[in-house]
């Protein structure tokens, strides 16, 4: 799977019509609807602000899309298939238009939609895998060595606490919690709590 590496903007013209297409980090459907606000209160004169996401959250891959008064599959479908194809996670996709006063017929519009969503695709991928929240517990010295594995990594930590021994959160695939469980005393996995990253 792959998220994009970062947020983007596109412009291009298609038949006297103005497409701009939009790709945002999103991991709910409260990121979402905050994002879609966002974009309507930039554009209030756009005759249409189409889109689609695809996030994972709560154990659950979810997949929303909208033709905002495009004829139906053409915009939506069309954007949410060009995440797809990219096998792409946690995104949320728009493609706002302003009308030029051509019609491109259904195929000509499909195409329009996807093919600016793609502006803001490719070359903007990098690989995640499904990581669980884990609480590692260790001693000092045994931080150390975590500490370099996890910069070798490119790993964060969260709510990290120095007391007698040294503990924290971090999101790691199966794999490399076995490996974090060889160097520390103490590994908790909260297996319930899972994303992308």
């Amino acid at each position: 799977m792959y998220t994009i590496k970062n947020q983007m903007e596109n412009k291009q013209v298609i038949e006297k019509s103005k497409f701009i297409a939009y790709i945002f980090s999103c991991n709910s459907l409260e990121d979402q609807t905050q994002i879609l606000k966002n974009l309507k209160r930039e554009h209030l004169s756009a005759t249409h602000i189409c889109y689609a996401s695809n996030f994972y959250n709560k154990g659950q891959l979810l997949s929303y899309s909208s033709d905002d008064r495009e004829p139906s599959g053409t915009a939506g479908i069309q954007i949410l298939q060009a995440i797809k194809e990219n096998d792409l996670i946690n995104v949320f996709c728009a493609v706002v238009r302003y009308f030029g006063g051509i019609k491109l017929g259904v195929a000509g519009l499909g195409r329009a939609y996807k093919e600016t969503a793609l502006t803001v695709i490719i070359e903007n991928k990098k690989q995640v895998e499904l990581r669980t929240l884990c609480k590692v517990e260790c001693d000092y010295n045994q931080y150390q060595i975590i500490k370099k594995w996890i910069e070798k990594n490119n790993h964060s930590i969260d709510n990290i606490n120095y007391q007698d021994n040294v503990s924290f959160y971090i999101y790691l695939t199966n794999t490399e919690q076995n490996e974090a469980q060889n160097m520390a005393y103490n590994l908790q996995v909260y297996s319930n709590e899972q994303k992308y990253c």
